[in-house]
């Protein structure tokens, strides 16, 4: 298996989708936020999952240190 780290400034979402033209699999973190600031900010793993055209793994992150 191969794996490719880049950095880039871009959106989120963007920088992401370029990212995975011609992949075989992108990995995104994602992190759960109340439906509020979901709705207001969207998100960007469900805007990556939706449009990009390779498969995309969701790996749900861990609570922050020192929440609740």
């Amino acid at each position: 298996m191969t794996t490719t780290v880049e950095v880039t400034r871009d959106w989120p979402q963007g920088g992401l989708l370029t990212a995975a033209e011609g992949a075989d699999l992108l990995v995104v973190g994602h992190e759960e936020v109340g439906l509020t600031r979901r709705f207001l900010l969207g998100s960007v793993a469900v805007s990556v999952v939706e449009n990009a055209t390779c498969p995309v793994a969701v790996v749900p992150l861990g609570p922050r240190e020192g929440s609740a």
